[in-house]
């Protein structure tokens, strides 16, 4: 893996099992100055093992330490508006005015078929699933998502005073079954999907869900950069028992 353009050091990178084959864990690509003075976008497309999976989540928190980190906590980001959301049925729904649906002024709120949920977006049929305590109520899709489409994608904005004040930025995804970030456009991290972009339909590579985490942060080393990454970490918490193949 290269850090914008740099192999990170060996304590640089930490992944923290369990692990499970056939998982595509993580895909970083190009530069990582993702954050942006004022509004910046979290983009997410979640998704499930097939259309007709009992069970999804999607639910991320966000985190900014400002700088010095060695005098500062870690501050929960709270996002300006609850997300939007999109259970596409075409491939076209993605793209709006020229733009697509992970850029930073993509209109989600012209563009057709979104609309407003609360994180963790997700459901449960059964009613017994380990993720339905993280559905929030305002974040039930089932019934524009189950046997509609494996796949949903989610907008929220959040904002930044001055990103060259930060010294880390944490982004946690608890998932089920799989998911691709994007911050501002640029991919940031994906969990349980295939390498490549994901189609409109796509669906999660196994069963598996857990909990992602990923962790960026500043280093004398990279301050030349206008961002660098120096820790991503990743944190799959697994049921092995909840599915069968």
């Amino acid at each position: 893996i290269l850090v914008n353009g740099h192999a990170p050091r060996t304590s640089e990178i930490q992944f923290l099992g369990p692990w499970t084959s056939g998982i595509a864990v993580t895909e970083v690509t190009g530069h990582l100055d993702k954050l942006t003075s004022g509004t910046n976008v979290l983009a997410i497309h979640g998704l499930n093992l097939t259309a007709g999976d009992e069970d999804f989540l999607v639910s991320p928190t966000l985190k900014l330490r400002p700088s010095p980190a060695s005098e500062n906590p870690l501050l929960d980001v709270v996002f300006d508006d609850d997300p939007r959301v999109l259970v596409p049925t075409q491939s076209g729904e993605l793209t709006f005015a020229g733009k697509d649906w992970n850029e930073p002024d993509f209109n989600d709120q012209s563009a057709p078929g979104w609309f407003d949920a609360t994180y963790g977006v997700g459901f449960d049929t059964v009613g017994s699933s380990p993720v339905a305590p993280l559905i929030d109520p305002a974040g039930d899709i089932e019934t524009e998502m189950f046997n509609v489409n494996p796949s949903a994608f989610m907008r929220s904005q959040f904002t930044v005073a001055d990103p060259n004040a930060l010294s880390e930025m944490r982004l946690n995804v608890d998932y089920d079954h799989g998911f691709v970030a994007l911050i501002n456009g640029i991919e940031v991290g994906r969990a349980n999907v295939p390498i490549g972009t994901p189609a409109f339909d796509a669906t999660s590579a196994t069963a598996s869900g857990g909990s992602a985490e990923i962790v960026y942060d500043r280093s004398e080393e990279h301050m030349s950069e206008l961002q660098s990454l120096v820790n991503l970490v990743y944190r799959l918490l697994l049921d092995k028992n909840k599915h069968t193949s």
